[in-house]
């Protein structure tokens, strides 16, 4: 009997939204994003999100095709970007160690700063583990409180202005309900310019808060992550 693939546990991706019904007003619904169960599938869910995302608006260059799924044993990938080979390796950000091992125990509140560490983290362990020329490292979080808000966003790419990555580029994917994905470059990258006068300390010392549909029925509509002085 074949061995079957592995199941590989995930948080929970989810988008408020209101709506106007003639006769009953404004409603409140949220919307979650529904995962495949198997490894293989979740990461081609993810790797087509991410092809999809960057060729909404890649030049001829840029344009990605010939996505193909590699054997365990190699990085995830192979793609053509722009007619050149290039490999893409996957990795979700998901630090539960931090945390237990729970996905329920992650708070809704954080630090950018701490949150920036722990991803930092990642990127350095798997540039030196999978790190090399023609590669690409793309990371994802599949819950909700494990998305980096542009406060710590920000943090990486700072730090990473004074570092190398043995990664021709890493993007962050931020997959929403209805299947599609926004993408921050994270490296290399340009700062925030709408950041540049706040210090780094400053930015890591706030805190970033990720409504739920409790504090959404208690208080007026806001963005999912909302950073806060």
């Amino acid at each position: 009997m074949a061995k079957e693939p592995p199941k590989k546990p995930t948080g929970t991706r989810s988008m408020m939204h209101i709506s106007f019904r003639p006769g009953r007003g404004w409603e409140m619904g949220e919307e979650t994003l529904r995962l495949p169960e198997r490894k293989d599938d979740i990461e081609q869910f993810i790797a087509e999100c991410f092809v999809n995302a960057m060729n909404k608006t890649a030049g001829p260059d840029e344009a990605i095709s010939n996505l193909v799924q590699n054997h365990e044993s190699n990085l995830d990938f192979t793609v053509d970007i722009g007619g050149k080979e290039a490999l893409l390796e996957l990795t979700e950000f998901a630090p539960l160690n931090e945390f237990g091992g729970d996905y329920g125990k992650v708070p809704n509140s954080y630090q950018p700063g701490q949150r920036a560490q722990l991803y930092l983290d990642l990127l350095r362990k798997k540039s030196q583990k999978q790190g090399g020329a023609k590669r690409i490292l793309l990371t994802y979080a599949t819950h909700d409180n494990f998305t980096l808000c542009m406060w710590a966003a920000e943090i990486v790419k700072r730090q990473l202005q004074t570092e190398t990555l043995r990664f021709d580029a890493v993007y962050d994917l931020i997959v929403h309900p209805d299947g599609e994905g926004s993408i921050e470059t994270v490296y290399p990258s340009d700062l925030n310019p709408e950041l540049a006068k706040r210090s780094t300390d400053s930015l890591a010392n706030s805190s970033s808060y990720n409504l739920s549909m409790a504090d959404f029925t208690q208080t007026s509509p806001t963005s999912r992550t909302t950073p806060q002085e």
